[in-house]
């Protein structure tokens, strides 16, 4: 037996921090060290610039100061290439050029690209070439990168009560990594100014890190972000830039009691600490994702007690709910700050889909009442012919409220036949005087809806972004959900008929798709194995495909030059044990990709290059 939904729909909560702003999220980091800093920036900070074309080239001279509204860049155009436009781009991909500057085939000129708004420290800056008409940052013949030139640092993510430490970024003007030659760090202290960091964090001109609390944090403390002079403590007097922060208290959240059928409303308790800077959004979605929601609760700062959440519909015998909870504003389900699944409270079994003749397993959904959980030692579910004889080696043992199961037959099943499906108390076999209830079918003649996917790539390296397709399921006219596991817990990952799931570590994974009706009944599940191979992690994830350029190329080098030495298999071994957590890091940030790409990944492929690898071979 598979079972889809089982003990995995116990309370799942998703962390409730919030990111501090969207538009100066993130830059590369690791847990206390700054990457970038040790791959040697140029002297101005900006990234060596690196060109789809090498014939094209631009650099920035020198990074710009805080409210500057333009940028000067130098530019070469061969005298055989075509006119390219000069555009300037927010590490988010926002376009912030005023107006494009256009340079002619066999220019090098030094242009200034005004910008839609000042600079800010913090900003992060990227200004390429671009054939004209073209808007797309990712389509840029050469880019060059750079920061705003000052000292800052903020909390990456608001600290919230419990947390054991403090996720930061920060850049360094360069006239304080000269006056103090790059020994700068970053630490914490509370209102009284005593520090609470574990220990100081190295800062290098662009980056950020995970800092140790001596502590764990309270609801309401005043902590403080100090960027400042190296030294054996905290010293105010060395201090060059500060960000204070009051700790927020935790979301609290849970569905007080299971809905009853007919109920139009579930009753929610929610306890949002006066410290959040926003309100939550309370939803209900469906087990196949659909917005259920009639109106949407929202409960602001300071708010606490029991609400009652309003559906569209009345709740039908059988239903299953997911309740969410977001930040204001937000409604993809995947953007839940907590969510908690819940049923309606009845005891309830049915097949789903109707078996078919030649069938040796069936999909099933079944649901048990708080009444009959507290009266029995587990309740089962069994399989039994029009005989009484079992259908399956073992029944199920419902022990949460809900289940949605895949059950392996003793035999195949004959058109026309009965079978029954028989809810009764735990016993160990069969005893059809002692049912809670039964739900019998007769075996169809025909086929149902089929379950089947394709996934590309084939044999994708770790870190990449895998695209799974049901297309191929059908007929598409009977299916109206989508149901994938990507992580073979039973867990639903994603609705949709193509999805994306990137996996974490090399090896064989199970991925399994449930297909349902409109009511989200399951129809047929298949599964698939996905062979999942070692990559180039960091690489990978900066340029979001395995089968980019420059991650061919590095991978070549890899595969032709490092694994056939010890030092170089040496340096594999120890590149494949640190760099997943950063890969994932980096991936999940397109500031820190553009970062990456511009610092480590390209000028690496461009070494390589030299060298001969081209990726052809990888």
């Amino acid at each position: 037996m598979v079972s889809l939904d089982n003990d995995s729909f116990a309370k799942v909560s998703r962390s409730g921090k919030k990111r501090v702003a969207t538009s100066r999220r993130t830059v590369l980091k690791t847990a206390g060290a700054g990457v970038l800093g040790a791959t040697g920036l140029s002297a101005t900070g900006g990234a060596t610039s690196v060109s789809a074309s090498s014939d094209y080239d631009v650099e920035i001279k020198e990074r710009p100061d805080p409210d500057a509204e333009s940028i000067e860049v130098e530019i070469v155009v061969p005298s055989d290439g075509d006119p390219v436009d000069i555009r300037a781009f927010h590490w988010d991909g926002t376009d912030l050029t005023d107006e494009s500057v256009t340079v002619q085939p066999g220019e090098t000129t030094t242009e200034t690209v005004e910008l839609t708004d000042s600079l800010k420290p913090g900003d992060f800056l990227d200004v390429g070439l671009f054939e004209q008409g073209v808007v797309d940052p990712d389509k840029a013949l050469n880019m060059d990168f750079t920061e705003v030139d000052a000292t800052y640092v903020e909390f990456d993510v608001s600290p919230s009560a419990g947390d054991n430490s403090v996720e930061f970024l920060a850049t360094v003007s360069e006239d304080h990594w000269d006056e103090y030659e790059g020994a700068i760090e970053a630490r914490v202290v509370d209102a009284a100014g005593e520090e609470v960091s574990a220990e100081a964090v190295e800062v290098y001109r662009v980056g950020g890190g995970t800092i140790d609390l001596t502590d764990p944090l309270a609801e309401e403390d005043e902590i403080t972000a100090v960027i400042q002079e190296a030294a054996d403590e905290y010293d105010d007097e060395k201090e060059l830039v500060s960000e204070p922060a009051t700790v927020a208290g935790n979301l609290e959240f849970e569905i007080t009691e299971r809905p009853d059928v007919g109920s139009e409303f579930v009753e929610v308790a929610v306890d949002v600490p006066a410290t959040h800077d926003h309100g939550v959004d309370v939803r209900a979605f469906g087990l196949d994702e659909s917005d259920l929601t009639a109106d949407v609760l929202t409960i602001d700062p300071g708010d606490h007690g029991k609400f009652e959440l309003d559906l569209t519909d009345e709740l039908e015998i059988g239903d299953i709910l997911q309740i969410g909870v977001f930040q204001e504003g937000d409604e993809d389900l995947d953007q839940a700050l907590q969510f908690m699944p819940t049923s309606v409270d009845e005891t309830h079994a049915t097949f789903t889909p109707q078996p078919s003749d030649g069938d040796d397993m069936a999909l099933v959904h079944a649901t048990v009442s708080n009444k009959h959980l507290d009266e029995h030692d587990g309740v089962e579910v069994y399989f039994v012919d029009e005989a009484d004889d079992e259908l399956t080696e073992e029944p199920i043992l419902l022990e949460a409220p809900f289940d949605d199961a895949l059950v392996e037959l003793t035999r195949e099943l004959t058109e026309g036949e009965e079978i029954i499906l028989a809810v009764q108390p735990r016993a160990g076999e069969y005893n059809p005087g002692e049912t809670l209830v039964t739900d019998s079918v007769t075996v169809a003649d025909d086929v149902g809806p089929t379950a089947s996917f394709t996934f590309s790539p084939e044999s994708p390296d770790v870190e990449t972004e895998v695209t799974f397709d049901a297309s191929a399921s059908g007929p598409p006219e009977q299916i109206e959900h989508y149901q994938w596991d990507f992580t073979n817990d039973g867990n639903p990952d994603a609705p949709g008929l193509k999805e994306s799931y990137t996996f974490t570590d090399p090896g064989d994974h199970e991925v399994t798709l449930v297909i349902m009706d409109k009511e989200g009944n399951p129809l047929d599940m298949t599964s698939e194995t996905v062979n999942v191979r070692e990559g180039c992690f960091i690489a990978t994830a900066a340029c979001g495909t395995p089968d980019h350029e420059q991650v061919e190329t590095l991978r070549a080098f890899r595969d032709s030059t490092l694994k056939g030495n010890a030092i170089g298999e040496l340096f594999v071994r120890l590149y494949y044990a640190t760099s997943p957590p950063v890969a994932d890091w980096i991936a999940q940030s397109s500031r820190r990709r553009s970062i990456v790409r511009s610092t480590v990944v390209r000028p690496a492929a461009r070494v390589a290059s030299v060298l001969g690898f081209d990726g052809s071979d990888a």
